[in-house]
């Protein structure tokens, strides 16, 4: 399996890789046949250290190829959420830092603490536990996940690239 951790920036500017989760760990707690895919912010420089189960994806060119692949995300405050929430994968949120980052440096365009669709988590261990218990964790948050589906991906159900396409086209007649 895999799981892609996209955190967000949590500085402004170019800051270097920095990492409050260890992909390492992970990876050593969760085994073989499980790989933990780390793609950082582009404003984030350095690299990912290499290692067992551990890749760096973060060269890759866009997202939406790695969130088809991921079977999970763990992130902390990414808008990367939203195009997730379309897999209807279960996402983790590493939130070591939430205070800070509300109170300081972007804050939530939503209520974060009580909108996450999943669990909010502090520690390396914490992520790694809701991880090996993937089905337990989704079930516990499925009406969170299924109220942000429905509140910030209702219109994307397949067909909008067709109606914009036909809104167009219309325009142009």
């Amino acid at each position: 399996s895999a799981t892609l951790h996209s955190p967000d920036r949590t500085a402004p500017g170019p800051y270097r890789w920095d990492p409050a989760l260890d992909p390492h760990a992970l990876a050593r707690a969760l085994g073989p046949g499980h790989t933990v895919l780390v793609r950082r912010h582009p404003r984030v420089t350095g690299s990912v250290p290499a290692g067992p189960g551990v890749l760096d994806v973060s060269h890759h060119p866009g997202a939406a190829g790695l969130l088809l692949i991921a079977d999970i995300l763990v992130t902390d405050y990414a808008g990367l959420m939203f195009d997730f929430a379309l897999t209807g994968r279960p996402m983790l949120f590493h939130t070591y830092d939430l205070e800070h980052y509300r109170d300081t440096v972007r804050g939530f365009c939503l209520d974060f603490e009580t909108r996450a669709p999943g669990p909010l988590l502090v520690t390396t261990d914490e992520v790694a536990q809701a991880l090996r218990d993937t089905g337990t964790t989704a079930a516990r948050h499925a009406d969170a996940y299924e109220s942000f589906r429905r509140d910030y991906c209702d219109l994307d159900d397949g067909g909008a690239a067709a109606r914009v396409a036909d809104r167009l086209l219309a325009d142009a007649e």
